[in-house]
């Protein structure tokens, strides 16, 4: 039921959080949309066939005379809804098509030489008990160095040495694909349609991506953004007449407890991750001042702390007991250091600013340093000036659906010296050559895999803007939907308020994010699937 104005349930306060969210978040959307359309790759694509090929840009062109036949015929409308149907029938063949994909991307390149954290990593898990400068430097990248140590001391020492790097990268396919799935499965509870869309989107966009062939925390910090993302649906979703928030306390402990262990697991493998899980918090701690539930929000709480609890122990066990991590954390560069880099240029790495503060031993050095240098920068900048960076640091960090796929810190070498044995032979093959040709980003045939998923990263923003337009027209309710909805978009904003405050500065950033962006887009595609058609089907 909604909450009229005279509502106890209606206080000012969610109602101002409600606007002020979706209003800036609308704001910051019509920007990234502009910034997605007029990438410098997308716009040299549409106007220069030198760049493109015929294939992508009847692709293209097609797509854009959908579109247009889509807002001044209803009989098209009802076409293209049919053809969404039809893809959608058919999304496990999609899924399968994509696993083959994924496996024949990873055995036609191999165990790639990886560039910047990842190359480090690497070389920093083949002896874990000598020390480590790396890891010291860069502590949060010590559980995935953990899994990494882990995974290579389950090959056999007789295997070829770049034999846990392939391990690896088979793994970032296994945790992706598990992703897909676990997403679906979490939407599917509550909307059939939802969970479709979500899986299609998804898939498109990342799905037939290279990245599974980089090993780094952006695909293995996935699983427990969904874990989180699950939970999240099932606390605000109503069920009948019932909620998990006035239900049997059990099963609100168990989840709260579980969203503990996500929490802490998924901060220790990318600590921005855990933002949804942040602005979870928020939202659940309005609905139970809303429902009037104090005793039963306490006990949450408690168990989302009990879980984060159990977790510390064993986490610090596994690194210093069982893989006997030889670092000094007190030497880290301080979250000051990655603020600094965030307020350079447009974000992004700066090794005029790394190489500056490590000239300090210590941390507590490093951060005086960094608190002195974001004074003076933002003395410099100025009220307008910061606000003109931000904007040119959001257009560089929002506009590229390939995710930054190749830059310097998703970048990696295929060496056809660097490959033996059955697979050496088959990277030899057309189909292997092939694909190298295709997705390898510095080649003129790379073009159609961006423009591929530069497609899909609009369809996601347009899906984001139908959403807070949706959202913009409601009140804050207690109603599961609803407040759900609100969650997503307050997540987002966050993400984009994190991103503009620390490094970023390249698209790689919003990958960690996308369970709660291809969620929101979702829903905001079948809200806007029922305005033009005034059909719901799911």
């Amino acid at each position: 039921m909604g909450m009229v104005k005279d509502s106890t349930h209606d206080s000012i306060v969610a109602r101002w959080l409600h606007k002020t969210v979706l209003v800036i978040l609308m704001a910051f959307s019509l920007w990234w949309l502009y910034g997605a359309l007029t990438d410098k790759v997308f716009t040299d694509v549409l106007t220069s066939l030198e760049k493109g090929t015929w294939l992508t840009l009847l692709v293209i062109i097609t797509a854009l005379a959908l579109g247009t036949a889509m807002l001044l015929s209803e009989r098209c409308r009802a076409a293209v809804v049919k053809m969404f149907r039809f893809i959608r029938s058919r999304k496990w063949f999609i899924f399968g098509l994509m696993v083959f994909l994924q496996l024949m991307i990873w055995l036609s390149f191999g165990a790639v030489s990886m560039g910047a954290d990842q190359e480090s990593i690497r070389i920093a898990t083949e002896d874990p008990q000598k020390y480590s400068d790396y890891l010291s430097y860069c502590p949060n990248n010590v559980f995935i160095a953990y899994i990494y140590w882990t995974v290579r001391n389950l090959i056999p020492g007789n295997w070829p040495a770049n034999s846990a790097t392939l391990a690896m990268q088979f793994l970032n396919i296994i945790v992706l694909d598990s992703c897909f799935i676990g997403l679906w499965g979490s939407l599917k509870r509550f909307s059939t349609g939802l969970a479709d869309t979500a899986l299609l989107l998804f898939m498109f966009l990342f799905g037939f991506s290279g990245y599974t062939i980089l090993v780094y925390t952006d695909i293995l910090s996935l699983p427990f953004s969904v874990g989180a993302l699950a939970i999240g649906l099932t606390m605000l979703h109503e069920t009948g007449e019932e909620t998990v928030l006035k239900g049997p306390h059990l099963k609100a402990m168990g989840l709260m407890l579980l969203l503990g262990v996500l929490t802490y697991l998924g901060y220790q493998m990318k600590a921005s991750s855990v933002i949804p899980t942040l602005c979870l918090l928020i939202v659940l701690g309005y609905r139970f001042i809303s429902l009037k539930t104090y005793r039963h929000g306490a006990i949450c709480v408690v168990a989302c702390i009990v879980g984060m609890a159990i977790t510390v122990p064993i986490f610090s066990l596994a690194i210093h007991n069982h893989m006997k991590l030889n670092y000094n954390p007190d030497e880290s560069y301080p979250v000051s250091h990655f603020m600094v880099m965030g307020m350079r240029d447009h974000g992004g790495f700066s090794l005029e600013e790394r190489l500056a503060v490590s000239k300090y031993p210590t941390k507590a050095e490093k951060s005086r340093y960094s608190a002195e240098q974001i004074k003076k920068r933002l003395s410099d900048y100025g009220p307008v000036g910061y606000a003109e960076f931000l904007a040119r640091k959001a257009n560089y960090t929002f506009s590229d659906g390939t995710f930054s796929f190749g830059n310097w810190d998703s970048m990696f070498n295929y060496l056809e010296s660097n490959q033996t044995g059955v697979l050496s032979r088959y990277q030899k093959t057309i189909l292997a050559r092939g694909l190298r040709a295709l997705y390898t980003p510095t080649g003129v045939r790379y073009v159609n895999v961006y423009l591929f998923e530069q497609c899909f990263f609009i369809l996601m923003v347009v899906g984001v803007i139908s959403l807070i337009v949706r959202n913009i027209r409601e009140p804050l309710q207690e109603s599961g939907g609803n407040l759900v909805r609100f969650w997503l978009l307050f997540s987002i904003l966050g993400a984009v308020a994190f991103l503009m405050l620390f490094e970023s500065g390249r698209s790689k950033y919003l990958i960690q994010f996308l369970p709660v962006m291809i969620c929101a887009a979702s829903y905001g595609l079948i809200t806007l699937r029922d305005r033009c058609t005034r059909i719901y089907a799911d």
